[in-house]
């Protein structure tokens, strides 16, 4: 029987560094109160490539969104960094591009006077700095109150709604309505938001720094609140009233529906766009003890 042999093998070309520290508190006083803290942060970096980078995530804008490059964190995000937007009294002949007042204006990295593919660099990743959470239970006198929060720092995601909204493939696809109403205009020269006037004047330039957004955040994930009522019920064991609330507010800068949703399921390469929103339950009930 003949043998078959293979001419090509799988490895690991890119095998990553991780970090991680982990710290866990749990703190009592007495009966009125139980603190339990979790603290955790790590630093991931890619430690070897075959001499080459990878490019990875097209998204269907032509380019791009991510590299794996050696020294750096795992599927960064790669693309134009944004300085301002061009205004009536700045210097154009430092550029060769096609642009006009309320143009974005991109970073030119090399120097040469056009934005090109060469002018790309690492505007960030996904993988926070830290992770935190805190849970407490207050106990007086028949009631009680639990109260746990989570939060994420120091982490980016792509934001593929405002880039559908500067370079749309299609015209009737949602897009955030702020930056049209404070766009830039003679009258408002605006440092942030572009004209809108000549978005494709330098080419589709996707993603870039305006597209990739910070997604810390401080969720209070759970509250909830609960009285003994065991006095009122004297054949049972114990007997407990309680509400119960869930997903009840999320600070964060972030545009999007929730930087905690990660709509798309990798947390090294977290892009959103328009996701389910995270539905704020709230929920009544007794427990009751034999």
């Amino acid at each position: 029987m003949p043998l078959i042999r293979y001419k090509n093998s799988r490895k690991n070309i890119f095998p990553n560094q991780v970090q991680p520290i982990h710290f866990q508190s749990n703190s009592f006083y007495a009966e009125l109160l139980n603190t339990s803290l979790n603290f955790t942060t790590f630093k991931n970096k890619v430690t070897k490539l075959s001499g080459f980078d990878i490019f990875v995530e097209d998204i269907g804008w032509g380019v791009n969104t991510g590299i794996i490059r050696e020294g750096e964190p795992l599927q960064s995000f790669y693309g134009w960094d944004v300085e301002g937007i061009w205004q009536t009294d700045d210097d154009f002949s430092v550029t060769k591009e096609n642009v006009q007042p309320g143009d974005i204006k991109f970073k030119d990295q090399n120097g040469d006077g056009y934005i090109r593919d060469d002018d790309r660099v690492i505007l960030g990743n996904s993988f926070p700095d830290f992770f935190w959470s805190i849970g407490n239970t207050f106990n007086y006198k028949g009631f009680e109150l639990f109260v746990f929060i989570t939060s994420e720092q120091g982490f980016e995601i792509l934001n593929e709604n405002i880039m559908e909204t500067y370079y749309p493939i299609n015209i009737r696809r949602n897009k955030y309505a702020e930056p049209f109403l404070n766009r830039w205009t003679p009258e408002n020269p605006s440092n942030k938001y572009p004209s809108f006037v000549h978005t494709d004047s330098q080419g589709k330039k996707a993603p870039n720094s305006l597209m990739i957004e910070d997604g810390s955040y401080v969720k209070l994930k759970t509250m909830r609140i609960s009285y003994d009522v065991s006095k009122l019920f004297k054949s049972f064991r114990n007997a407990q009233i309680y509400i119960v609330g869930e997903n009840l507010y999320t600070f964060t800068n972030f545009m999007g529906m929730d930087p905690a949703a990660n709509p798309r399921g990798n947390a090294n390469f977290r892009m959103e766009r328009n996701p389910y929103p995270t539905s704020t339950t709230f929920m009544l009930g007794i427990n009751l003890g034999f």
